[in-house]
């Protein structure tokens, strides 16, 4: 089961913690959790949102293959795009009232109610702006010139593993954030992106490499100066956008 939702080396994983695994992988524990004893009715609660885009598929996959003659599932989401292909049947609630109920190709392409006609216009907006472009056709913008807020020079991460073995999490990152720009670091649930979190924020300590913010060495300081340091950085929590309706 946890294979089939998409957990790598699932053996060792069933022998770690939750606080061992990422947010990605707890909730493909609790996905694999909730199947195990071939339930009649499966109610999947935002079962994808933690999720990276290649496991999302997955799962999506995995809950189609389960439905059958003998048995139902109820899918509660605010992304369309998962509910237009697992529903035969949409109910749309706003203020705790269904307000329209119907097929899934009715409600999504010929919606009756002005709230579906929202949300579905919301969701256009966000996935089909006019505005963007394709990438081989956006000329390279000039990179900011501003002052370097956050430096990362050749992170490297290891973690031991239940097995006794080491694994390596980060290998030689480096990055530069300068003032006005935005960075966007992406890859799969597991690939190392909340370790470097919590590197830059100096939560965990690197076996090499260096982090400085806005000019300061975070290894230079003690334990005063960090949280005096801290009052310049702030935290998002995880998946700040995942709960939140496509307006």
């Amino acid at each position: 089961l946890l294979r089939d939702v998409g957990v790598p080396e699932p053996e060792l994983r069933a022998s770690q913690y939750p606080w061992q695994l990422s947010g990605g992988l707890r909730q493909r524990a609790l996905i694999a959790s909730a199947i195990a004893c071939n339930p009649r009715l499966i109610i999947a609660d935002e079962p994808t949102t933690a999720l990276d885009a290649t496991v999302q598929a997955q799962v999506i996959a995995l809950l189609e293959s389960l439905r059958g003659e003998d048995n139902a599932l109820l899918m509660v989401s605010h992304d369309l795009s998962v509910v237009s292909r697992l529903a035969d049947r949409v109910a749309v609630m706003r203020h705790g009232v269904i307000v329209e109920e119907g097929s899934t190709e009715q409600v999504l392409q010929d919606p009756r109610h002005p709230y579906t006609q929202l949300l579905l216009r919301a969701a256009k907006a966000v996935h089909f702006q006019p505005t963007r472009r394709l990438l081989t056709a956006v000329e390279p913008e000039p990179a900011p010139q501003g002052e370097i807020l956050l430096e990362a020079r050749e992170l490297s991460k290891t973690f031991v593993g239940p097995d006794g073995k080491t694994r390596t999490v980060l290998n030689q990152v480096s990055l530069q954030l300068r003032r006005g720009e935005t960075l966007g670091v992406v890859g799969e649930s597991g690939c190392g992106k909340t370790t470097l979190t919590r590197l830059i924020l100096g939560l965990e300590t690197a076996d090499a490499g260096e982090v400085w913010i806005k000019g300061q060495r975070w290894s230079d300081l003690d334990a005063r100066q960090k949280r005096e340091a801290r009052r310049a950085v702030q935290v998002v929590f995880q998946d700040p956008l995942s709960s939140f309706d496509p307006r």
